[in-house]
């Protein structure tokens, strides 16, 4: 299993000035026969007056976005995801579109999802950066939104060496990318394409 090192912050601002500093995890493994391969990554740091913010980049140009509907089929475009689980149980499914289109879930596996949505207004934040031959996703997750889903989270959960579990992803289908692919930090190890399978989640540890 991966293991990625958790960057600590005092504040929300102190994050985001040092992001660049961040080591990255590679989302370099492609699986299911995809023909595409991005160069992708993704930093996640926790900011102790905020909570967690997670920074994937990919080199993409012109990145594919059709979907517009809330919750809807965004991993078929240019997506950038990140799933984290806080309690070994249940996780969080982030997937967004270079136009800032989300699909957001919460549950234990791929079926039975509460889209997160229904607990908190407008989701998490999702904010697209599209640049010439790249572009980035940043999701942000406040504790008083966590909170709706791990009633009792708290920055006093995350000292160093406590762990959660979490995997980050880059996707797009042939019909709208104009090439298939699975890309992922952590490998599933699934016959089929499938990314809700935290077993394969890797192990991030607070810093």
């Amino acid at each position: 299993m991966k293991e990625y090192k958790v960057k600590r912050f005092k504040t929300k601002e102190e994050a985001l000035a040092a992001f660049d500093s961040v080591p990255a995890a590679g989302i370099d493994v492609y699986g299911w026969g995809g023909k595409k391969q991005h160069d992708a990554s993704a930093r996640l740091v926790l900011a102790e007056d905020f909570g967690f913010i997670c920074r994937m980049d990919c080199a993409e140009d012109g990145p594919k976005s059709v979907c517009r509907e809330p919750d809807g089929a965004v991993c078929l475009d240019s997506c950038l995801e990140f799933f984290v689980s806080f309690d070994g149980v249940s996780y969080l499914n982030l997937e967004a579109n270079a136009i800032g289109t989300k699909c957001m879930g919460f549950g234990p596996g791929r079926h039975g999802r509460v889209p997160v949505r229904d607990r908190v207004p407008g989701a998490f934040e999702a904010t697209p950066d599209v640049r010439p031959g790249r572009w980035s996703m940043t999701y942000e997750l406040p504790f008083e939104k966590l909170a709706a889903f791990y009633p009792t989270i708290g920055v006093e959960d995350f000292a160093p060496g406590t762990t959660f579990t979490a995997n980050f992803y880059k996707t797009g289908s042939a019909e709208i990318t104009g090439a298939e692919h699975y890309g992922m930090w952590s490998e599933c190890l699934t016959e089929h394409p499938d990314f809700h399978r935290p077993e394969f989640f890797g192990t991030c540890v607070m810093e």
